[in-house]
């Protein structure tokens, strides 16, 4: 049986976009400033940069998903209850 090699491959693979290369990451102002360098090949962005550095742990989640941020960090304990 002679079938096209996409046939052959599942669908799963098929239809996967591709992979991305980077994350987009927001800093909170709990973070330590250089840690802004460590993440070599990413886009690091801190809260106060989109004037985020007033809003409350829950908001700031909110807007962070919003706007497409695929990693927040931070060093607030009290995040999880958020």
């Amino acid at each position: 049986m002679n079938l096209p090699r996409e046939a052959l491959t599942p669908s799963l693979f098929r239809s996967r976009a591709p992979l991305q290369l980077y994350m987009l990451i927001l800093l909170d102002h709990s973070t330590p400033a250089p840690l802004r360098y460590a993440p070599k090949g990413h886009t690091v962005v801190e809260a106060i940069e989109q004037s985020w550095e007033r809003l409350a742990n829950g908001a700031l989640l909110d807007a962070a998903e919003a706007a497409g941020f695929d990693l927040f960090v931070t060093a607030d304990k009290n995040i999880r209850h958020q």
